[in-house]
Formats: C-alpha cells, structure tokens, sequence
C-alpha cells in the first residue's frame, strides 16, 4: 500500500502537470489508457512487486552463506559447478521472458480497450439506444474481447513454457547436487564417512534450493517486467510532453515580448493594455498539419467582446483552444493574461458537469475548499430558473436524515475503530449527511443538457473573470434563456469571446470576426474582422436580468 501511494503519486503529479493529461489523451496517441495505467496497473505492479521480493528476499543470503559451506566443505569448484548450471537456466528463462514481456504490455492495453468499450456504452447507453446501436456496439464490444482473449491465450501458452523450464531446472538441480558430490568424492581419492556425504549433499543442496527461489518467481518477473516497461513509458513520454510545452510556452512569451511588428488590423493603444488578448500574424494548425487560418490579426480587450462566426470546420473552435493555451501554434504571436478562474472561464459546447460534488461545490469549480451560502446559492440558482435544484436537494436530504438507520452496533463501532487504526496514516474527509447526500448525487446523469449549461452559467457568474470564452455554450437553449444568459453575463462585466452560428448573439459583442472557407485552398479559410454597431439591451431586459452585489 505504501508503495502504491508513492508512485501514484508521483505519477499522478507527472500527468497533471502542465496540462499533460490533455495532450496525452487528445493530442499525443503514444500512451494507451493512462487512466488504466494510474489505476490497475500501478495495483499491478506494486502488488506483484511485494510478492517477488518477499519470495526472493531469502535468496541472496542462502547463496553467499551455502556457496561459502561448498568452498570449505567440499571443494572451490562446487559452487562453481552449481552456478555454471543455473547460469544456463537463466538465459533459457530469459529468453522465454522477453516475449512474455512484451505479450503482457500488449494484454495490459487490450484490457484497457475493452474495458473502455463498455465505459463508453455506458456514458452515452440513451444515445446508443435511441440510435439502434445496440447491435454495433455488441459487435464492437465482442471484437475487443476476441482480441483480448487471442493475447491471452498467447500469454498462457509462453508462462506454461516458462514455468515448464523453470521446473525442470530446479527438479535437475538435485541431480547437480549429487553429480557435484560424487565429483567430489571420485576427484579427492580419499575414503568419506557417511556424515560427511550428508553434511556436502546438505550445503550443495542448500546453495541449489537458494538459485531455485529465483525461477520460481520468474514468472511474476516476467509480469513485473511487462508492468514496468507500461508505467516507464508513460512516465518518459509524460517528461517529454511536459518538456515540449514548457518550451513551446516560453517561445510564445518571448516572441510576445521581442515582438514590435505593426499592422492596420490592431489598434496598437488596445494592444498596450496589458489584460488584452493579442494575436499578430497567427496561423494554426489541425494535428496533420493542415493549415486552418493563417496571419490572424485581432485584439480583444475588457469591455469589448468578439463573435467569432463561420462555417463549420475552419477553425473557430481550434481558435478558442490555442487562445486558452491547450492547443499548440507554430507562427505568429498570441498575448494572453495568466489563465484562472479570476480572470478567463471557458464554456465549451459540451457542459462539464463534475463527478463526486455537491451543488454548491458544481457552482465554485475549480476552486478548493470553497463554499457558497444556502442564501446566495438559491439566488444564484433563481437568475437562470433552477430554483428547483436546491430545494429538491434540501427535500431530499431532509427526508434521508429522517429514514436514518439505526444506531451501528458495538461490533460495527469495533470494526471503524480498527479500520481507522489500521489505516489512519492515510487522510480522510469527514462529511456531514447533507453534502454526503449531494455528493452521491449523479448531476451528470439528473440534469438535462439545457439545465447543465445554465448551471456552468452560473459558475461564470459566480467567479466573475473578466473574460468568458464560450464555444456553442448555449446550444441547448432556446432563443429568450440564450439571451438571458448572455444578458446576465453582460450586466456583470464579463468580457465575451463567443462562437456560435445564432445571429441572435451579435448584439452582445462588439467585434465580429468571420472567417470563410474557400474551396480547395491549402492556405486555410480567410477571415474578416467587423465592428458590430451598438444594439442597446431593452431595459425590461437589464431589469430582469441584473445581478445584484
């Protein structure tokens, strides 16, 4: 256990740092399944690691005693007979090994895959069904099973071999021991007492049963060895993806700072403040390399909000995400401000929705430790129509506390005491019944698409940044609640770079930028950037609407 939470840990820390959990499973296919590579094969690992060294922690010492007892009992080449033998028993175990290796990395990412199947049967099981795909999905789960098995199989078949090997040299190293006795016996000429036949067949047979402790483990080593090369790729792969953004990320600041190139597009005095977003001569890719938008110029400073509209697939989507700093650029220069919650939020189509939280942990993510008052949270709640949320919440967790089970009996207590004895080095969170309540809760699966967008509205609302990046965010909603939000977040103050294909949400902005996909073009689509005239929201609106401090 100790060793588990070492190397979670540290890997944990590899994975999340500078954004490589992103670029491993998005943008960088080396590593299959890390998230089966954090979990079961870190178990793996560990537990088959415990297992070969208290088999094997015998083994050294019995060798360097017993081999010295065969110098001084019998004769200098005793010990060097036995090692000669099981020398050669150690390169047939190797190269039987090396294939299981190899064949148990392989299983270790067709367990992954399978079991991914079935994860993603189960986070989209109503479009699947609404789509009649049950029988694909069958036939795609069945695929990746008969493709497990057949690794499998090989696996078995490669570990028999081995541990036939393996048998026959420690059943034969008994006869080692008696052919090194009676070379003994035949080479000195001399007449041995029967004690003193025991006492050599006992220290040779000693020093044999030291060599055989290995190969019976070497099947656990050959697993271990397939667990490791896992856990070390991703580990080498992680360094390097970490390594690559940091200086790709310091390349970016310092042609933003050497950079004094003009242009007519960027008004240079927006440009000078140094909470705008700035982009010269920008060109971006898709990951094969095809250029989306090339030369892009624009600056998006606090209080004027920018539309970025176009067909789809020419990159207005790619733009938000190299603007965040998640997706990388390799011409031009982008000026952004520090990324957190105070400043930027990003929305994207797909509303995330948080595992294991509670409502008001839903509203102030990705703050820690952080809560919002019952009060402010049913007013929050209030502004996008989801009042309901808190109250079925409190009606739920009232009736749960009323239906309580009874008092835990003296053997139950016993039973936490000694689990917290037995693992109270380990830190644990204390709840009470209602957040224990909210957080058993599924929102992910209890919410509809609208009301999970209006509640990462109102997670903007709540931090208040200066800027909001929302890309589609308002798909689920109708035209009077998309407008709504949008007045919400105007009225606060909230800098917006939107991309949508309503054109009811120009009047919430005040630059447009479109682009245009043009035919068979390897330079990418072609773009405008347009001033949108002012179009005042009505004052019924603004009242209905306005967020009070």
């Amino acid at each position: 256990l100790a060793w588990r939470r070492t190397l979670v840990a540290a890997m944990q820390e590899a994975y999340f740092a500078d954004g490589v959990f992103y670029r491993l499973n998005a943008l960088d296919d080396r590593v299959d399944n890390p998230d089966m590579r954090l979990t079961q094969d870190i178990d793996n690992f560990t537990t088959t690691l415990a297992t070969v060294v208290q088999q094997c922690a015998s083994g050294p010492a019995v060798v360097v005693v017993y081999t010295v007892f065969c110098v001084w009992q019998i004769a200098w080449y005793a010990p060097l007979l036995v090692f000669a033998f099981f020398l050669l028993g150690f390169v047939v175990n190797r190269a039987l090994s090396n294939p299981i290796a190899a064949l148990v990395y392989a299983q270790e990412r067709l367990e992954g895959d399978f079991r991914f199947v079935h994860s993603w049967v189960r986070s989209l099981a109503e479009v699947i069904e609404l789509s009649g795909g049950r029988a694909r999905e069958e036939q795609l789960a069945q695929g990746a099973f008969a493709r497990l098995l057949r690794n499998k199989l090989r696996v078995v078949r490669w570990q028999g071999g081995l541990a036939l090997a393996s048998n026959a040299f420690t059943y034969f190293g008994s006869l080692v021991n008696y052919a090194v006795v009676g070379l003994a016996i035949f080479a000195s000429g001399a007449a041995h007492s029967i004690s003193d036949v025991s006492a050599d067949c006992f220290y040779c047979i000693m020093l044999v049963s030291g060599w055989s402790v290995f190969f019976n483990a070497s099947k656990l080593l050959s697993d271990l060895a397939g667990f490791t090369a896992r856990l070390g790729h991703m580990l080498e792969v992680s360094s390097e993806v970490a390594q690559s953004t940091r200086e790709l990320a310091q390349r970016h600041r310092d042609q933003a700072q050497q950079s004094s190139s003009d242009d007519d597009v960027i008004d240079d005095d927006e440009a000078a403040d140094e909470n705008a977003i700035v982009a010269r001569g920008l060109t971006t890719f898709t990951p094969d390399k095809r250029v989306l938008v090339r030369d892009l110029c624009f600056v998006v400073r606090p209080g004027r909000s920018l539309v970025v509209t176009g067909p789809s697939g020419c990159g207005k989507s790619t733009l938000l995400k190299v603007i965040h700093g998640i997706w990388p650029f390799y011409e031009g220069v982008l000026r952004t401000p520090v990324f957190s919650p105070t400043l930027i939020q990003y929305l994207p189509q797909k509303p995330y929705i948080c595992h294991h939280m509670t409502l008001s942990e839903q509203i102030t993510y990705p703050l820690l430790h952080v809560r919002v008052a019952r009060a402010e949270l049913e007013r929050l709640l209030a502004l996008l129509d989801l009042q309901h949320l808190a109250q079925q919440n409190y009606t739920k967790a009232k009736n749960t506390k009323d239906h309580t089970a009874s008092e835990p009996t003296e053997v139950e207590k016993d039973q936490v005491r000694e689990e917290e004895e037995a693992f109270g080095e380990f830190d644990d969170e204390e709840e009470d019944d209602d957040e224990e309540e909210d957080r058993t809760r599924e929102w992910h699966t209890t919410l509809s698409p609208g009301e999970q967008q209006r509640l990462c509205f109102l997670r903007v609302l709540f931090h208040r940044p200066q800027y909001a990046v929302l890309d589609e965010a308002t798909s689920a909603l109708d035209e009077a609640m998309e407008a709504r939000c949008y007045n919400l977040l105007v009225q606060a103050g909230i800098t917006l770079i939107s991309v949508s294909h309503h054109d009811s949400i120009r009047r919430f902005h005040q630059l447009e930028l479109r682009f245009t996909q043009q035919e068979q073009s390897t330079s990418g689509a072609s773009w405008q950037l347009i001033p949108i005239a002012p179009s005042p929201v009505s004052a019924a609106a603004a009242a209905a609407t306005s967020v009070h401090d």
